[in-house]
């Protein structure tokens, strides 16, 4: 899914996003550590599969791409 799809869609909490794909928050957390680049602006995001997440502070919200809803 494209950026620009992703767009549209709210962000979510990782409990939330962790319940909806079946997997414990902790488990996610350290995905979305793994995968976790900082880009030239100094936000720290995570992009795999069809999810997009951000690091706010030190909590992680994600976009769930419309397979997901």
């Amino acid at each position: 899914m494209s950026d620009q799809e992703l767009k549209g869609t709210p962000w979510v909490s990782l409990a939330k996003a962790a319940a909806h794909l079946d997997e414990t928050p902790m488990k996610l957390r350290k995905k979305l550590d793994r995968a976790a680049i900082k880009t030239d602006n100094g936000a720290v995001v995570a992009k795999f599969h069809d999810l997009e997440a951000r690091k706010f502070g030190k909590l992680w919200k994600l976009r769930l791409g419309k397979d997901w809803q």
